[in-house]
């Protein structure tokens, strides 16, 4: 069973999309800097990522990645508050095929701060075929989706989160309580797409 690990005023989203007929997920963590929401205020917040996904990101994906739902899940406390926004399935807005679904773009978070604990990566899936040439990302592109992922993140921020890594862990044990550092930028460390297998899961849909 897994090791639950609180983060104070943290949470987890998720935004989760079907490639090639497998469940991939998009997971951020951020922190309310007013405090834990209550359940309407969680509810609202994932409403309005879920729109700022599909108008950030979601255009600069392949076609072939098609967006389910977007979820949350307090951190604060063990059995804490959760929320979902679903909506008719939608495509990514590049008419192209996708890179097989264990095939991602990393881009890595960054906090001024050494150690695996202070940095985190976000591993993005659904880049389109004819964007990639070998193992390599048109640079082009590459900018364009961090810039999609940043204004994503800008658009949380508005709402009074801030971007953050989450730590569970520390030399390989599990925290009594978990550390959030703030995320001073997101950085594509180079322009080759990452090979993920163990990220290729889900169930046929």
């Amino acid at each position: 069973m897994p090791i639950f690990v609180p983060f104070e005023n943290v949470i987890s989203l998720e935004h989760v999309c079907a490639v090639h007929g497998r469940i991939v997920e998009h997971l951020f963590h951020f922190k309310r800097e007013a405090g834990d929401p209550d359940l309407g205020t969680l509810t609202s917040d994932v409403i309005a990522a879920r729109a700022s996904w599909k108008l950030r990101v979601m255009p600069l994906l392949s076609v072939e990645a098609v967006y389910r739902n977007t979820g949350a899940r307090l951190l604060s406390f063990a059995g804490a508050i959760s929320a979902s926004s679903a909506a008719f399935p939608i495509s990514g807005g590049v008419s192209d095929e996708a890179m097989p679904n264990n095939v991602s773009l990393r881009i890595e978070k960054v906090s001024g701060f050494p150690g695996r604990s202070f940095h985190g990566s976000i591993y993005i899936y659904g880049i389109p075929r004819g964007k990639v040439t070998e193992d390599e990302i048109d640079s082009d592109y590459l900018a364009d989706l961090q810039d999609g992922i940043a204004l994503h993140v800008g658009d949380m921020e508005d709402r009074g989160y801030t971007f953050g890594v989450a730590s569970r862990r520390s030399a390989g044990e599990f925290r009594t309580e978990g550390v959030f550092t703030p995320v001073t930028s997101i950085i594509a460390v180079d322009t080759h797409i990452d090979s993920r297998r163990h990220r290729l899961r889900g169930p046929e849909i």
